[in-house]
């Protein structure tokens, strides 16, 4: 379940968007640094600026929601990322780039840093003393900025990137479909991600794929759903359409010169047929006279 607004710590509001810490976030903090193997300070400096990106993603999410006319007012943040609480208009290319908004803000940080560590740090021909806090931090976040990126734009569903892929089928084969699919895509790939955590021994890589799958199970169990609704909706109108035909084929449901049941022509029923009636015999494909049986 993802973490919501209740719960969570108010931090700011920004562009009528408001911001949340999930409590998580702190003890997230303290698992981290057992493992970062950084120096205190480098660990708080980078661990808030990974605050800082995953914020400006989160609000890539939100503001491009809104300038294709969505509704988005709320971001919660917690250990594994965050959240942007999207409501997008109900098409593919609004939700597309709803969802796109985020990696780019990523995209858009690369050349930032680079810049960011040539004017601070140089190139590694010029390094002649070792780096200081400020510099290590630099390389800790351009590094982070990128595998965020990179993680992101997984063709993984609940991921950005399983997002974008779901929301370009949508094009061609509509959203229950397009869900279905990337959604089996994630389960798979969250089941092989956990297999590759045991072997490999990444606790942090298991946590993720257990995310994932129960992520993606939840879209496909909302697309099933959706398949379930279209039956019965189509089975309705089966019916009615039965229903209606019935009724047109019923004595006197019929209107004059539609062949009504039991009454040749649309003709109410008692009534004599018209002598020497030429009537065509499709049995034969060819005219036969009606003779009356008197």
């Amino acid at each position: 379940m993802l973490p919501s607004p209740n719960g969570s710590h108010r931090i700011f509001t920004l562009f009528g968007i408001t911001a949340y810490l999930h409590w998580t976030w702190l003890i997230g903090a303290v698992f981290f640094y057992q493992f970062s193997g950084l120096e205190p300070i480098v660990f708080i400096s980078s661990y808030v600026g990974l605050f800082l990106i995953v914020l400006m993603h989160e609000f890539g999410h939100s503001l491009a929601c809104r300038w294709v006319g969505g509704k988005a007012e709320h971001i919660v943040l917690f250990p594994l990322g965050g959240v942007a609480y999207v409501n997008p208009p109900p098409r593919p290319g609004a939700v597309l780039w709803s969802v796109a908004a985020g990696p780019l803000v990523n995209v858009v940080l690369i050349p930032i840093f680079m810049l960011a560590q040539v004017y601070w740090i140089g190139s590694q021909d010029t390094l002649t003393e070792p780096l200081s806090s400020f510099q290590q931090m630099i390389i800790w976040l351009s590094r982070i900025n990128l595998v965020l990126l990179i993680f992101n734009i997984l063709p993984i569903y609940p991921l950005d990137g399983g997002q974008i892929v779901q929301s370009i089928l949508w094009f061609f084969i509509g959203y229950r479909k397009s869900l279905q699919i990337t959604a089996s895509i994630g389960m798979v790939a969250g089941i092989g991600m956990v297999v590759l955590g045991l072997f490999s021994g990444e606790f942090m890589l298991i946590i993720l794929a257990v995310f994932i799958f129960f992520q993606a199970l939840k879209g496909y169990g909302h697309a099933k759903l959706l398949a379930m609704n279209e039956k019965w909706e189509q089975n309705m109108q089966d019916m009615q359409q039965n229903m209606q035909d019935m009724f047109n084929r019923a004595p006197g449901g019929g209107t004059s010169g539609s062949g009504g049941f039991g009454t040749p022509g649309g003709r109410a029923s008692g009534a004599k047929p018209q002598d020497d009636a030429d009537i065509f015999d499709p049995k034969t494909h060819t005219k036969k006279r009606y003779m009356d049986e008197d």
